[in-house]
């Protein structure tokens, strides 16, 4: 189909998202044809896409089903011929869904969009024709989640967001979760008149965003041994840390940083929460607190479930957050994937005493966990553990419900769905899940997803690994572990509502982020259609045979890899 000759019919009004489409279609136009969109001409052309929100125009009158609804993410395309000449209206309820139905028809016009690039090969069919075709998903929450403090992630400017959030846009993603760590920059918060400090283990030489003691030493252009010249930069870090020196400009830049990546996210329909983990503070804020073990470096000081101090260091980290990021959509309260005693006589008689409430998450976490935390001592050790965290992430919850009411909160876990089976009895059921789960990680013999179904009336989110934490400068092949684990069901077996891919880097995880991003819509859900599918619109029709054989063995080195 020749775009050119395409007559766009559509208000390019003042309205964020209608001025990001009209954008997107001259930056494809212009780099891949070479010419500017027609959009609103009176001209007379062969083929037009009219694009609307209003119910009330005589076309969607006519041809759209009356007793079909549309929920807010679903979009309706249908062709018709008007004086011989082929018109495709795209109908949605909003300006997103209305985005979203455009990328549809671009796809099958000949662009193919993945979280790193966009490629366009002409179409030889004349038209794209739709008969009343409804693109509907019962997932409302579909995204990425992201650690600054990984190496890959902790480079990304601002700009790099905003490309990245065009493209989440085209392959239909509406969400984005940080999960922020102790050691980086984006949350600040004081006590006691004094304010957190960064860089007990993230550089500066990173823009304290990445770890320095633990997976490289390495933060300056001039120490790559391999590729130095494609970073224009001193530092390997965000454009915006470049000149970073110490703890104090870290935090201020920290939150110019994240409320334009919130803005940037924003225009584009892309809501933007927060995780953070309330069971650790800075390090400087471990003196006014009980003492703990330092059980794990990376997170900073670990705090005591019964520890009013820590409880009000924890409630101005709240305080903080609201008033630095008033556009977050919410704010994911986090319960830690490690185990950690808490030693103090209060605290283990307060575990004692709820210990009889957790019977049944201990019962799942041992016969489904067991085989990866042999032995039953040690099995309740972790489930003490996780009772302590439970309690400082509860009192958390009710402290963000009671002051912030009108702000949404979630409760994040790592490989913990047979605790919140239990948080699920005792939490109101607007409060959001979302979880990491897969076979490849503790529970062998698969996710075990039905949890999901006993929380009824709750929007339960997944996590699945687009890119997990081996290997993770090389390409990971997870499409067959997504479909073995039932990612691609789970909102119809177990009525979950969305996936939130775990992102530590972006290229490499093109097939794994383009697999998810579709099941979410009932698209392919069969990794053998998928690669098809995928393999011939990347290397095409010819390259498919041997191309498919490759990932074949890719993938099964993969699950042979663990």
């Amino acid at each position: 189909m020749d775009l050119t000759k395409i007559n766009w019919k559509f208000k390019v009004a003042n309205d964020e998202i209608y001025k990001t489409i009209n954008n997107h279609l001259r930056k494809l136009y212009n780099e891949f044809i070479g010419k500017n969109p027609i959009i609103n001409s009176n001209l007379e052309f062969k083929y037009t896409v009219f694009i609307t929100t209003d119910n009330n125009n005589p076309l969607i009158k006519e041809y759209f089903p009356n007793d079909t609804i549309l929920e807010r993410d679903d979009y309706w395309l249908h062709s018709i011929t008007i004086n011989n000449k082929t018109t495709l209206i795209v109908y949605g309820n909003n300006n997103i869904a209305i985005s979203y139905g455009i990328y549809e028809f671009l796809e099958e016009a000949g662009f193919f969009f993945l979280p790193s690039k966009e490629t366009y090969q002409e179409k030889n069919n004349d038209k794209v024709v739709f008969n009343n075709k409804l693109y509907k998903t019962v997932n409302p929450y579909r995204g990425m989640f992201f650690s600054f403090c990984m190496v890959s992630t902790s480079i990304m400017s601002v700009s790099d967001f905003s490309l990245l959030f065009d493209r989440m846009m085209r392959l239909k993603l509406n969400k984005v979760v940080f999960y922020s760590f102790e050691n980086e920059p984006i949350v600040d918060y004081s006590y006691n008149g004094e304010r957190k400090i960064v860089g007990d283990i993230s550089r500066k030489e990173s823009g304290y965003l990445s770890y320095g003691r633990h997976f490289t030493d390495c933060f300056e252009v001039k120490d790559i041994t391999i590729g130095k010249e494609y970073f224009k930069r001193k530092r390997v870090a965000p454009m915006e840390f470049q000149d970073i020196n110490s703890s104090t400009q870290a935090l201020d830049q920290g939150k110019i940083f994240f409320q334009k990546i919130i803005k940037e996210a924003n225009k584009r329909g892309i809501g933007v929460w927060l995780s953070i983990l309330p069971q650790f503070v800075s390090m400087n804020m471990a003196k006014y607190i009980k003492p703990m073990p330092r059980k794990n470096l990376h997170w900073s000081a670990l705090v005591s479930c019964e520890d009013e101090i820590a409880k009000k260091i924890n409630q101005a980290r709240i305080d903080n957050i609201m008033s630095s990021y008033n556009d977050l959509e919410g704010i994911y309260i986090g319960i830690p994937e490690g185990f950690f005693d808490d030693p103090h006589e209060v605290s283990r008689n307060y575990i004692k005493e709820h210990w009889d409430e957790y019977t049944q998450s201990f019962e799942l976490q041992q016969k489904y966990w067991g085989d990866h935390w042999k032995g039953y001592e040690k099995q309740k050790k972790h489930m003490e553990a996780d009772i302590a965290f439970s309690k400082i992430a509860l009192e958390i919850i009710d402290y963000v419900r009671e002051k912030y009411s009108d702000t949404k909160v979630g409760v994040s876990t790592i490989c913990k769905s047979y605790l919140l089976t239990k948080l699920h009895n005792v939490l109101p059921n607007d409060v959001l899940f979302m979880d990491i789960e897969s076979r490849s990680l503790w529970t062998h013999q698969g996710a075990p997803l039905f949890l999901f179904k006993k929380m009824k009336n709750r929007d339960n989110l997944l996590i699945p690994r687009a890119i997990d934490d081996g290997s993770q400068l090389g390409m990971q092949f997870n499409v067959k572990l997504f479909f073995k684990d039932q990612f691609g069901e789970a909102h119809i077996k177990y009525h979950t509502k969305g996936l939130i891919m775990q992102m530590l880097a972006i290229r490499g995880a093109e097939h794994n982020v383009k697999y998810l991003a579709d099941v979410q819509w009932d698209k392919r859900v069969d990794p053998n259609e998928f690669y098809l599918y995928y393999l011939t619109e990347v290397y095409g029709e010819k390259a498919y045979p041997i191309m498919s054989k490759a990932y074949k063995i890719l993938e099964e080195n993969e699950q042979f890899m663990g």
